[in-house]
């Protein structure tokens, strides 16, 4: 596998690329102090798009195919992330202008925005600032369980109905350092940081079971948008609106998911990748329960 996607990367269109790049990344280019910061952040980013993978070694050994200087690229590149000039906001804050000049162009009707909270585990660190210890399921351990390892949270907030997706909010933090007050209050920020920069627009947050927390709930709606979060917590305590009746109605959430009316059938198709096999995935047409049929067989 590596040495075709080594043939295919050798086939990239490099200086097209580029003017991609400069192009895209430009409202972040001109927040930097150094001129000559540019061009590092350039090869950066073809060292991540032709190496697939963030290592610093890994981008260097890419980018510097071209002068057929590695260690070079590599050292102006760990010179960059340790500049004591370039505050870490400044990358943030220029990101974000660049997901705004994209949503602006593209104009949809509305934000699709996922928020992810992730960790990023690092292997055999002890001592190294702020590492904290964090639940990893992927990969698994011997047995197939999740397994406790060290290594950072973050979270992240990103716009997926446009044609190049992009960051509204993204932030690694630490369970052990005295600016963390709680993962809740880190997703707070992710839907108020998301707000701020889209003031005029039409937000739907969408999020898996980690962000099944009735306070999440609460935040969204303050801030007066909408929001598509897969529940875990069937036993939950809800209220619902009565259309007919004009009242508000305080409902198990279990018997809520019994009385769907309308079921609906879908048929998808995925790789798993790990084996690379397509699972199969249909939805019963049960109209008081969905269940997932999982079909191993189909090629």
């Amino acid at each position: 596998m590596n040495i075709a996607l080594e043939s295919n990367l050798a086939k990239l269109p490099i200086m097209e690329i580029q003017g991609t790049i400069q192009s895209h990344t430009e409202p972040l280019m001109e927040m930097l102090p150094d001129s000559r910061m540019e061009k590092v952040l350039e090869n950066m980013m073809l060292g991540v798009l032709g190496g697939q993978t963030p290592v610093i070694t890994g981008m260097a050994r890419q980018a510097g195919k071209q002068a057929g200087e590695t260690w070079a690229v590599a050292k102006s590149m760990y010179r960059l992330l340790g500049n004591k000039h370039l505050e870490t906001e400044v990358i943030y804050e220029g990101l974000y202008r660049v997901g705004q000049k994209v949503v602006e162009s593209e104009n949809p009707e509305y934000l699709v925005v996922a928020v992810d909270p992730v960790n990023f585990e690092k292997p055999y660190t002890k001592a190294l600032e702020g590492v904290s210890i964090v639940h990893k399921a992927t990969p698994p351990d011997l047995t197939g369980h999740a397994r406790l390892a060290r290594g950072y949270p973050a979270i992240t907030a990103t716009i997926v109905n446009t044609k190049v997706p992009v960051t509204s909010y993204a932030n690694w933090f630490s369970y052990q350092t005295a600016d963390f007050i709680s993962q809740n209050k880190e997703v707070e920020q992710a839907f108020e940081t998301t707000c701020r920069l889209y003031l005029d627009r039409n937000i739907c947050f969408v999020g898996d079971s980690g962000l099944d927390d009735q306070k999440m709930f609460v935040q969204v709606d303050e801030l007066r948008q909408k929001f598509i979060f897969r529940v875990s917590h069937l036993e939950r305590i809800v209220e619902v609106y009565n259309d007919r009746l004009d009242r508000w109605e305080t409902e198990k959430l279990q018997d809520l998911v019994e009385s769907v009316l309308h079921p609906s059938t879908i048929q998808t198709c995925r790789t798993n990748q790990a084996r690379h096999d397509p699972f199969w995935l249909v939805q019963d047409p049960n109209p008081r329960y969905t269940k997932t049929v999982v079909d191993t067989r189909c090629r």
